[in-house]
């Protein structure tokens, strides 16, 4: 982490948007990783209003499948989540094939959220109501 403080440090220039959100994406995944959701949601929130200025696909979409993590770590904002990642997917989908283990990568992670969301409601609906349950043997 020493090293991309520093990195950001040195290189960052307003001049140089593009790169200013690929410093700040790699800062951002970095803090994902360990599991620094609140820091990595802020870091990877200004990535990505400078790749609205200065598009970069490839990183832009890993900006923000890292940012639908630190959400869902955060737990809160899930339908932004969703929105998220399947923004990047769509991203990674117009990418060449290098992308396609990051793509792979964000298809699992919208099967879990998928998965998540459907327990709960099969749940309820499997689960007997208190009068089934007692007239059951």
């Amino acid at each position: 982490m020493h090293h991309v403080r520093e990195a950001e440090r040195i290189l960052l220039r307003p001049a140089n948007g593009r790169f200013h959100a690929w410093i700040l994406t790699v800062h951002g995944e970095v803090l994902v990783g360990q599991r620094q959701w609140g820091e990595a949601k802020s870091v990877l929130e200004r990535a990505l209003a400078l790749f609205d200025q200065a598009p970069d696909p490839s990183n832009q979409a890993i900006a923000m499948w890292m940012l639908a993590r630190a959400l869902r770590g955060q737990g809160n904002e899930l339908g932004r989540v969703r929105r998220l990642a399947e923004a990047a997917d769509g991203l990674f989908a117009k990418l060449s094939a290098a992308e396609a283990r990051n793509r792979d990568a964000v298809q699992k992670f919208l099967s879990e959220l998928s998965a998540v969301a459907v327990p709960s409601s099969a749940t309820s609906a499997t689960k007997p109501s208190s009068h089934e349950s007692e007239t059951s043997p």
